[in-house]
């Protein structure tokens, strides 16, 4: 695993790949040489503070992720951030 899509991660992809590794980059974005040597996929995210739901088509529709992601926009609206809060304080006092 290699965190970071920058030139320097380009150089350990590189290298990792070279040795017959399965590498999988964790990044927000990646450098040209980096998309160029692994396929990737970026899912479609709504964040809603501590609340993070992700869509993925493996590449395959990049577009229905989008729309999909649309669709759950307007079903978990901005009070979903402070529910997971309330619900994280709860969960602390029960432990």
């Amino acid at each position: 695993m290699v965190i970071g899509g920058g030139e320097v991660a380009a150089r350990k992809v590189q290298h990792l790949l070279a040795a017959k590794a399965n590498v999988t980059v964790i990044a927000p974005h990646a450098c040209d040489r980096v998309a160029a040597l692994c396929t990737f996929t970026v899912p479609a995210t709504l964040r809603r503070g501590d609340l993070t739901i992700a869509i993925a088509t493996e590449g395959r529709c990049p577009a229905l992720a989008g729309i999909l992601r649309e669709e759950l926009e307007t079903r978990y609206g901005p009070e979903y951030a402070e529910q997971v809060s309330l619900f994280g304080e709860a969960r602390k006092k029960m432990i």
